[in-house]
């Protein structure tokens, strides 16, 4: 299968780049890094991109034995692991030299973990998020593979840890005042072409 940066869908990256724009984004970081299309067009956005992956394997079948110096060198740190363990370690606003704030997360990290869980990470990594004072009312989060109402777009459904649900903002929503105290702004793509799959960007009030 040949593959395509956001699965074909050039609708969202277009919407990376206002939304880079708009909120003066320094760093975006990746859950599930797969075969790393959609990590590459992150790279040519901001100065600094981090992608975590349980797995290397779609990234070396693609690319090659070389695939990670060659994102390494486009100023990409590829991260193999747990992404609910790491992002608390990547958000740690000392964690480099210089500030990675403000940041957008691209939550793309579906199936089992790093220790073969059947289990999605994504409210492990909505917990790491608010957690970390840093990112309160400052980060973009961008979810893919979501339910979007009225819509015909695709998305996942499985089991979260709460039981076999689908990917939608019912199941997130409890999570997102812990990252954004001040309120916050969702909405989805109004658009779709490759694969069309269903997205919710989400942003403070302020």
């Amino acid at each position: 299968m040949i593959h395509t940066p956001f699965n074909g869908d050039h609708h969202i990256g277009e919407e990376i780049q206002k939304l880079v724009e708009r909120f003066n984004v320094q760093t975006i970081i990746e859950t599930g890094t797969w075969s790393a299309h959609s990590t590459r067009e992150f790279a040519k956005l901001v100065p600094l991109v981090f992608t975590i992956d349980a797995t290397h394997e779609h990234l070396l079948e693609e690319f090659g034995p070389n695939a990670v110096a060659e994102l390494e060198a486009l100023n990409v740190g590829v991260i193999l692991g747990d992404s609910s363990k790491v992002l608390p370690v990547l958000l740690q606003p000392n964690h480099q030299q210089r500030s990675i704030y403000p940041v957008l997360l691209y939550l793309d990290a579906h199936g089992g973990g790093a220790n073969g869980s059947n289990v999605n990470p994504l409210l492990e990594e909505l917990d790491a998020i608010g957690a970390e004072p840093a990112c309160r009312d400052t980060c973009i989060i961008c979810i893919h593979d979501f339910l979007v109402p009225g819509k015909p777009w695709g998305y996942n459904d499985g089991d979260w840890g709460r039981g076999f649900e689908p990917l939608s903002y019912e199941l997130i929503k409890n999570k997102l005042p812990a990252i954004y105290p001040n309120g916050h702004q969702f909405y989805y793509n109004e658009e779709a072409a490759g694969c069309q799959r269903g997205i919710i960007y989400i942003h403070s009030t302020r």
